[in-house]
């Protein structure tokens, strides 16, 4: 038995296999007994807590870091033999490339999974979806490439010429792109910031209209006549946009003249009248009405008032209501409403004008 087990078999005893095999096997039970303690227990306070949190805990350890300790306990134990240089650096570059891997989908899972979570609480609406894919895809692409490098750096593989490449290409891409690019860095600012949603009426500049799509490029919008207008995002993000969805209430101020011939007590009744009025029709508050001023043709009163709603067919149908009573108790008044006039003096030809100094005895 002592001979066999001296047997050399590609540059190793019998013995420092069974060793080998001894430590491999002993580790893996090890990591498979602590390994499920552990995830009873995580799964034990996952259920009665149910945190966000020790999911993304329990998940990554039972689909990564577990596999991992696997890799890093066979890693270890090879040590125990001995290698031929160049098998150690194929052995040393597979572990390597199996950690890296296993290490880039851990953390790409959980950077998605956390980043999902903060926009599902932020933007619950349905159609910004799309954006967190598309910043999902962005997180998994950034994080495998910094995997790719480091793997690379670690296997000898000098990067810096590569990296230089890398960035004169980019550089190029980008000079021949920026547009493009730009539309879609402002598609992504329109998403995280959310200045407006599909559905929402929006003035930009003299164009208005509600929003239809949002899209990587061009955002559509149906105007009120029916057609359809298309911006570019980097248009919308460097323009002032009005957004009415967000209204809650709309301040209303318009004014009403009434004739010179109207006499100073009627003034006077007349913002006590219109208090009357905005109370009769209820639903909105007088903010304020005063004789303001004396115009070319009319005395002109100002009324300011609010409507509790940001809809503007609710504001026409209590704007009619109140200019109805208002026409309505200035015909019961004989109060009438100034119209712009103009008072001619015509004088015949050759007819001396005279004062009325020059005409008494």
């Amino acid at each position: 038995m002592p001979d066999f087990l001296d047997k050399v078999f590609f540059g190793n005893t019998v013995a420092r296999y069974a060793i080998f095999i001894g430590v491999l096997v002993i580790s893996w039970i090890l990591i498979r007994v602590i390994s499920k303690f552990v995830l009873k227990k995580l799964s034990q306070r996952k259920e009665k807590k149910e945190s966000s949190a020790l999911t993304i805990i329990y998940e990554s350890s039972r689909k990564y870091l577990v596999p991992l300790s696997y890799v890093v306990a066979l890693y270890f134990s090879l040590q125990v033999l001995t290698l031929s240089a160049k098998t150690v650096i194929n052995i040393r570059h597979g572990i390597v490339a199996v950690i890296t891997m296993i290490l880039a989908v851990f953390f790409s899972g959980v950077a998605v999974y956390v980043f999902r979570k903060y926009w599902e609480r932020k933007h619950p609406e349905p159609q910004s979806s799309m954006a967190a894919r598309w910043i999902s895809g962005a997180i998994k692409i950034l994080i495998w490439t910094l995997a790719i490098l480091l793997f690379l750096d670690n296997i000898g593989i000098r990067i810096t010429a590569l990296a230089a490449g890398l960035g004169v290409s980019g550089i190029a891409i980008a000079f021949a792109a920026q547009s493009v690019l730009a539309d879609i860095f402002c598609y992504f600012s329109i998403a995280v910031d959310r200045p407006f949603d599909i559905g929402d009426f929006i003035i930009v500049g003299a164009q208005s209209g509600n929003v239809e799509h949002i899209g990587i490029k061009t955002t559509r919008v149906r105007s009120l006549s029916g057609e359809e207008l298309v911006f570019s995002n980097t248009d919308l993000t460097s323009s002032r946009i009005q957004n009415f969805k967000t209204m809650t209430r709309r301040r209303i101020v318009f004014r009403l003249g009434v004739t010179y011939d109207t006499s100073a007590d009627t003034l006077k009744e007349i913002p006590d009248m219109i208090r009357e009025i905005f109370a009769e029709v209820g639903k909105i508050e007088l903010a304020r009405v005063h004789f303001v001023g004396f115009s070319a043709s009319s005395l002109d009163y100002e009324i300011v008032y609010i409507v509790p709603s940001g809809d503007y067919d609710i504001y026409l149908d209590l704007h009619q209501k109140i200019c109805l009573l208002i026409k309505e108790r200035f015909d019961q008044k004989a109060i009438e409403f100034a119209l712009p006039t103009q008072t001619v003096h015509v004088v015949a030809a050759g007819v001396p004008t005279t004062t009325l100094e020059e005409q008494a005895p």
